[in-house]
């Protein structure tokens, strides 16, 4: 009778290991945004060699979102670069915005060596903060009427000033509030209709709203509470 109830408990305990196994490698390649979850394919193997449009070109890079079969050592990331394939931001699950140079053949990243699981287009949806979804901006991110104020980060291949240029090429009018090009990004108002151009611009990686104001701590509630708990 032991045995039955050994082999019993054996059995259910394999079934919740690969159960549980199946789960976490189901969510595995997941990429995880802010805007939501997306569970791309593999498509490395059917990638064409070519077809770059040029208006997907900026400063002669395309952004691409590459994702890997694990995370590439600095070796592969090197031999990446040389081949004219530079990994960016990180992106979990194992993945990271790319600028790709315009000639590129992407059939080379079928080679083994370099684990490259899928690539995807930067959908501009990857790139916008959920609270700016559908056109709207949160109270305190519109501090003037009709307009938004908005961080947005750019790609470290392209600079500040690069960036203004490409606002202007793109008949983006936009004031500029501050500049952090330690962290490639600028603070800046423009018109709320603007904001969803803005997050397709393929030089921006992200854009949010500005920080809500900071909420000084009531004091004479926190003291209030801190003396009753003492005297408890």
């Amino acid at each position: 009778m032991n045995k039955n109830y050994n082999l019993i408990a054996l059995l259910i305990f394999c079934f919740a290991f690969f159960n549980l196994s199946s789960q976490e490698e189901k969510g595995k390649y997941d990429l995880l945004f802010l805007s939501g979850t997306v569970s791309p394919a593999a498509n490395v193997s059917n990638l064409p060699e070519k077809g770059i449009q040029k208006t997907e070109l900026s400063d002669d890079k395309l952004y691409r979102i590459i994702q890997f079969t694990e995370i590439p050592s600095n070796e592969i990331k090197q031999a990446l670069k040389s081949a004219g394939i530079e990994l960016l931001n990180y992106i979990p699950n194992y993945a990271y915005f790319a600028a790709l140079k315009k000639d590129i053949d992407f059939s080379i990243m079928r080679a083994a060596n370099f684990n490259i699981r899928a690539v995807l287009n930067v959908d501009s949806k990857f790139k916008i903060h959920p609270s700016l979804n559908n056109g709207l901006v949160p109270d305190w991110a519109e501090k003037v009427k009709g307009k938004a104020d908005l961080v947005i980060n750019f790609f470290e291949t392209t600079t500040a000033e690069n960036a203004l240029a490409k606002f202007k090429k793109a008949n983006t009018a936009i004031e500029i509030l501050e500049k952090d090009e330690l962290n490639y990004s600028l603070t800046i108002r423009v018109n709320k209709d603007q904001v969803q151009h803005i997050s397709g611009l393929s030089f921006i990686s992200y854009v949010e709203p500005i920080e809500p104001p900071y909420e000084l701590e009531n004091s004479t509630g926190t003291t209030l509470h801190r003396s009753n708990t003492i005297n408890t």
